[in-house]
């Protein structure tokens, strides 16, 4: 009997090793691949409807998880192309790869990339952005 069950727990394990071996595909929850922390170039604070737009998502991500002003992108390695605004602020561009790995039988792993993003309020706007108290004159 002790025979039996060693065999069949040596053949699982050459079956395990084995390349050509079947993988049971679990379902994988999506790693973060980027943080972006979104603040004011005249206050250094978090902004008020701050977004990012992702490849893969139809709409803008709203940036308002915790700590402060921040978006967490959800996926797998590769080169993203994000568009960061705010109303009132002018949008920046920013290209941002990310490394990491999809094993044949796994989930993937990534090298999650922080981005810290401070936005520049558009013309006009430079008052408005000021923190509260503080004012500002335009030139």
């Amino acid at each position: 009997m002790h025979r039996a069950i060693r065999m069949s727990l040596l053949a699982l394990g050459v079956a395990a090793c084995d390349s050509v071996a079947t993988c049971l595909a679990l379902p994988c929850a999506l790693p973060v691949a980027i943080t972006v922390s979104v603040t004011s170039s005249v206050s250094a604070a978090g902004i008020d409807g701050a977004f990012v737009q992702a490849p893969g998502y139809g709409t803008p991500l709203p940036c308002n998880q915790s700590p402060g002003t921040t978006c967490r992108i959800v996926g797998t390695s590769g080169d993203y192309e994000l568009d960061i605004g705010a109303p009132g602020f002018q949008t920046v561009h920013r290209t941002v790869h990310v490394s990491g790995t999809t094993p044949r039988c796994g989930c993937p792993i990534v090298n999650s990339q922080d981005l810290a993003i401070t936005l520049t309020p558009q013309q006009g706007q430079i008052a408005s952005a000021a923190s509260p108290g503080e004012s500002r004159e335009q030139s």
